[in-house]
């Protein structure tokens, strides 16, 4: 959970009676802590309402209302993206199946997992997703050459994280030659 402490206090220079100095003020709280003049916490992300109270000698009450907003800029983490893989080509047709566990992001402040979108820098490449939930394995035919595929995870408050693997198929196949068949020549005979 993310929080931020937060230093919140009233002085002379906030407040002002026609006939009190700060010092000879009945009273000041507030509605955060048990601090009076003083509302330094540890606030939550989003926004807080403090109201502070002021109550001079002769019972004259003023408030004052103070929104201490937090904001989570920190990214989502990253659970587990997958590592870059170098494979061989199938010999049948240049290419090659590949599958791996799909990656995961939670947001930093709440640790709720956040949905992904996936992509890849090949637009001939259609990354099937697995069944959803934990563990979802998700696969593509990747051709020869080196393919980037990524997970992008957005949180509520905009922060974003991506993890990119590279997946590279190598052509290992030697060529293939068709020789015509082997050829005998006769020649006839020689006559000086």
């Amino acid at each position: 959970v993310c929080n931020a402490a937060i230093t919140l206090a009233l002085t002379a220079a906030n407040t002002s009676d026609v006939c009190d100095d700060f010092a000879d003020l009945a009273s000041i709280t507030n509605d955060r802590t048990a601090g009076g003049a003083n509302a330094s916490d540890t606030y939550p992300v989003g926004t807080t309402t403090v109201t502070f109270t002021i109550t001079d000698r002769c019972g004259n009450i003023g408030t004052h209302v103070v929104d201490v907003t937090v904001n989570d800029t920190l990214r989502p983490v990253i659970v587990d993206c997958p590592a870059d893989v170098t494979l061989n080509a199938d010999a049948s047709d240049c290419d090659n199946t590949f599958s791996w566990t799909a990656s995961s992001a939670n947001a930093f402040c709440s640790g709720t997992s956040i949905p992904d979108m996936i992509f890849s820098n090949d637009p001939n490449v259609l990354v099937n997703r697995g069944t959803p939930g934990p563990g979802r394995v998700d696969f593509a035919d990747f051709p020869v050459g080196t393919t980037t595929v990524g997970y992008s995870f957005t949180d509520a408050n905009g922060n974003q994280s991506i993890c990119e693997f590279d997946i590279t198929v190598l052509d290992t196949q030697a060529p293939t030659i068709t020789c015509p068949p082997d050829q005998t020549l006769n020649f006839g005979s020689c006559t000086p």
